[in-house]
């Protein structure tokens, strides 16, 4: 665990480092840390050094002041390195993509597997036709149907109505009555 580097801490260091029975290698660790230049000072240091510098100062305290720890980390705080992601392997990163393009390729057949293949325009052109032949075929039955019972209603009117309005709506009803009928059996037999 580390620690933010202090101005307070680089106090301690230097009072530290001025002590002449100091174990050599806690007097080579402080020599980075009594730099004046702020540049030159490290971003944190071990908390075990920051206890060794607590320990020296309260061994070597000669007047009543004591030094608590809270007092030497205060304006401190715990040192969090910022993530640094791992470099990816190429090996595992092409593996990855290939997986990538095999799933991507699974859900696109997945999505189409129910869609039929278009059938050729020969084919679809025929039965197209075919189709429309027999609606027009329908359409002009119907027609020719009406028209003839409309004919008939009309002409066999001639002796019974010598008026020529009774004998058109003599026609209309025969013609609406037959267009019913039709409509009926082309509607059940069609559809």
């Amino acid at each position: 665990m580390e620690v933010l580097f202090t101005e307070r801490l680089h106090r301690a260091a230097i009072e530290v480092s001025k002590i002449s029975d100091l174990p050599h290698d806690l007097k080579t660790r402080l020599n980075n840390l009594i730099e004046e230049d702020k540049s030159q000072w490290p971003k944190a240091i071990p908390f075990q050094l920051v206890q060794l510098i607590h320990k020296q100062l309260v061994s070597n305290n000669d007047s009543d002041d004591q030094v608590y720890m809270y007092q030497l980390l205060k304006g401190s705080d715990l040192y969090r390195q910022g993530y640094q992601p791992p470099k990816r392997n190429p090996e595992l990163a092409a593996r990855i993509e290939k997986l990538k393009a095999q799933q991507a390729d699974r859900e696109y057949q997945h999505m189409v597997k129910d869609i039929v293949a278009k059938r050729s325009v020969k084919e679809s052109l025929g039965k197209d036709l075919r189709s429309t032949r027999r609606q027009l075929s329908s359409i002009f039955n119907f027609i020719f149907t009406v028209a003839a019972a409309f004919a008939f209603g009309f002409f066999a009117s001639q002796h019974a109505f010598p008026n020529i309005a009774y004998r058109v709506l003599f026609g209309l009803f025969v013609a609406l009555i037959v267009a019913a009928a039709d409509l009926y059996f082309m509607a059940r037999i069609e559809i």
